[in-house]
């Protein structure tokens, strides 16, 4: 399928109208609960509470479900129609986190009373975090775009093939679905799936390492424990980031576009 059909247009109506109000709108509700955990850590009525946890507990996990469905567009749509048409998500994703970083940057300035010399450096520090993130992406882009080529390729030889023979049994979607049917290493949905994981893990724990380094040795077996309780989290955000994966990318290829 190429970006000129029909029914490749009505995908894209449909997909890229519902990606923009999932994006726009989990991160406006990860501002929001981000917004009530600063009200709340600052306010001595609610100390000794759970709240402050609570709250950061929801725009953790609201952020990690918008990357995990952000992730997935970006596979469903290379594999559907390349690069080119997984642009048009990767300008709504580009949008969206800048907006999140600027809200909050000017949230800060306005609740904690930023300096005014500060808000150089501090801009800096919001453009570096933006280009991180839309650095994750482009690397998940990079490594589906590498395994659906890879796919193609094989499919277009076998296609050529069956020509020959007059048969017309080589369908691309049944050569992957069900995902017992091929090794995952040539399994362009499964492969990207598991490197982008295995990405995402190793962010986020390389992020968990740098930050132990500047907090400082352990101080006694509570601590240990601790961060023995957030590295085994951060690995089981890349193994769900798999699997989460796989599953809205199975759903979004193999439903029917009315």
């Amino acid at each position: 399928m190429n970006e000129t059909t029909p029914a490749f247009n009505n995908i894209d109506k449909k997909r890229l109208g519902f990606y923009s109000t999932l994006m726009f709108g989990a991160f406006s509700i990860y501002v929001v609960f981000v917004c009530l955990s600063n009200i709340i850590s600052s306010n001595i009525l609610f100390s000794g509470m759970m709240l402050l946890e609570i709250t950061e507990l929801v725009y953790q996990t609201i952020e990690i479900l918008a990357f995990f469905f952000a992730y997935a567009y970006v596979i469903y749509a290379i594999y559907m129609g390349g690069y080119r048409y997984a642009l048009r998500f990767a300008i709504v994703y580009a949008v969206a986190i800048s907006a999140r970083y600027v809200i909050l940057f000017a949230l800060d300035w306005i609740f904690f009373g930023l300096k005014t010399e500060d808000v150089p450096v501090s801009l800096l520090f919001v453009l570096i975090n933006v280009l991180l993130e839309l650095l994750q992406y482009v690397l998940v882009g990079a490594i589906a775009q590498i395994n659906v080529n890879a796919f193609n390729k094989k499919v277009a030889i076998m296609q050529k093939g069956a020509a020959r023979l007059k048969d017309t049994s080589i369908v691309r979607e049944r050569l992957i679905f069900p995902y017992q049917k091929m090794p995952i290493k040539n399994d362009p949905l499964r492969f990207s799936a598991l490197l982008t994981a295995l990405l995402m893990g190793a962010i986020r724990v390389i992020g968990r390492i740098s930050y132990d380094i500047g907090y400082g040795a352990p101080a006694d077996l509570s601590d240990v424990l601790w961060m023995i309780l957030y590295y085994t989290f951060d690995i089981l955000i890349g193994v769900a980031c798999y699997f989460v994966l796989l599953f809205i990318v199975r759903k979004l290829i193999l439903s029917k576009e009315n």
